[in-house]
């Protein structure tokens, strides 16, 4: 006793009871007399990169990153100056890491200050492991100078004197080469890549 295309049940067996969606984990099921939907929440996805900040208690630590030369040594881990000494960034125990100071005097008239890597090429313009390579606090992001390379891994918001908020600039590990000018004029250039 078959219906085509629907199937008919007899009296004494019970009919199906529908499978409907169940809620998963911050999911949320509204069901009404329209029907149901489904939403969910965006979760954060998180990407730990390398020279990733995090902001606490006027001080930035970043997460590690390295800095190779084009032709030179590598990959250079870079130096934190904390209590006037400095540091290596994944801290002296390989495990905390090394925060970096703020000063809200450092900061613009925006209320702009950044997280510099500052590397200081030898002569020939390659980074070796002699070579200075350490992130400052400072309110300029360029340097036109042969012997002095910037590049800024970070931007730090201030509201009055304490820093609001931190917006990671470098999401990778850097490649640094310097460019000199041709004979007769002009800067250095100075490239993270």
């Amino acid at each position: 006793m078959n219906s085509w295309p629907f199937p008919r049940y007899p009296a004494t067996e019970p009919l199906p009871i529908p499978v409907l969606s169940q809620p998963g984990t911050h999911t949320r099921l509204t069901m009404n007399a329209l029907g149901h939907a489904t939403g969910a929440g965006l979760g954060s996805a998180t990407f730990n990169h390398p020279f990733r900040p995090a902001l606490s208690a006027g001080r930035v630590t970043f997460q590690l990153g390295t800095v190779t030369s084009l032709a030179g040594d590598g990959p250079l881990e870079p130096k934190i100056k904390a209590g006037g000494q400095g540091g290596p960034m994944s801290g002296l125990d390989g495990i905390t890491p090394t925060p970096l100071a703020l000063r809200a005097d450092v900061a613009n008239s925006e209320g702009i200050s950044w997280a510099v890597l500052e590397v200081h090429p030898d002569d020939k313009g390659e980074l070796t492991k002699d070579s200075k390579v350490e992130i400052v606090h400072s309110a300029e992001t360029v340097s036109h100078t042969p012997d002095l390379g910037r590049c800024a891994i970070a931007m730090i918001l201030w509201s009055g004197k304490s820093p609001l908020r931190v917006l990671p600039i470098v999401h990778f590990n850097l490649r640094y080469v310097r460019l000199l000018p041709p004979p007769g004029g002009g800067a250095p250039r100075h490239l993270f890549l």
